[in-house]
């Protein structure tokens, strides 16, 4: 059967039509405090690695008044229960799922450095970033299409979690190096296990971007990188408060910054004050 030049016309807009709504956005997400004095050293080099290889994407800096801001305005009708989660880092990691819904785009977070502009590796409607251990996926990197369920089915199981599974009485204790047990429930509640969960249920078609080459080891670099995880640890109000916290009982006199190196490499064994693994 022969196409006259309409039909062909026509078949040619239908697909380019099709192809375009399936385009990822160019631009980036990330989010932090306002003031950023009170961020992470690492923090700074990270975002001028994003910056550096995303030139010509749109930048959209998030804190916590224009996140919240997001939600009121895009989701009304979940306003109310989203404001009501018992910690502020159900907030932040849904919020995160949110903007991938309503935009579209990569989000990525302040501790992610990145060696290569990777926009070309991303090959589903949804893509995330390999783990490790008993994570399938993390929610550090991702990116999608506007307006994807996927992103909604993450909420919404965040929200049946947030009800059925309760925090211990004291959130997170900075220091530790063993997994703290609410560590693990965060993970679970709202973090990368609920993630993987929602990619293991198999109701959408997810793109796994491959752990050798979105690294997750700090102190590890391979010419093959596309970026790598730096791990500040530093995640919620609370995680804030608490480092304060200990700040104040250690009686150190430092500034914020030279403390925040100090027990980054406590806790990393990386020494900021030698970026060669940058």
């Amino acid at each position: 059967m022969e196409l006259n030049h309409l039909d062909s016309y026509i078949l040619i807009y239908r697909l380019f039509s099709k192809q375009l709504i399936k385009w990822i956005p160019k631009i980036i997400h990330q989010t932090a405090y306002s003031n950023k004095d009170e961020w992470h050293p690492i923090w700074k080099h990270c975002q001028q690695s994003t910056l550096k290889h995303f030139k010509d994407f749109k930048y959209r800096f998030w804190d916590d008044d224009s996140l919240d801001n997001f939600v009121k305005e895009k989701y009304p009708q979940i306003y109310e229960e989203y404001k009501n989660f018992s910690t502020h880092i159900f907030q932040l990691d849904c919020v995160r799922y949110l903007l991938l819904h309503h935009f579209g785009g990569i989000y990525i977070d302040m501790d992610i450095y990145c060696y290569n502009n990777f926009y070309d590796e991303l090959k589903g409607d949804v893509n995330l970033v390999e783990s490790i251990n008993d994570e399938l996926v993390q929610n550090s990197l991702m990116a999608s299409i506007p307006n994807h369920s996927f992103w909604m089915d993450c909420y919404e199981l965040t929200l049946h979690r947030t009800k059925t599974i309760k925090l211990k009485p004291n959130l997170n204790t900075f220091f530790k190096k063993e997994a703290d047990e609410n560590d693990n429930l965060i993970r679970l509640i709202s973090g990368p296990l609920m993630l993987s969960d929602c990619v293991k249920q198999n109701k959408h078609s997810v793109y796994i971007l491959p752990y050798q080459y979105f690294n997750h080891e700090p102190l590890s670099y391979k010419k093959e990188f596309k970026t790598k995880h730096m791990q500040s640890g530093m995640w919620g109000k609370e995680i804030k408060q608490n480092f304060y916290k200990v700040m104040s009982q250690d009686n150190s006199n430092v500034p914020l910054e030279e403390y925040h190196k100090y027990s980054y490499k406590m806790k990393t064994s990386i020494d900021l004050k030698q970026l060669w693994f940058l």
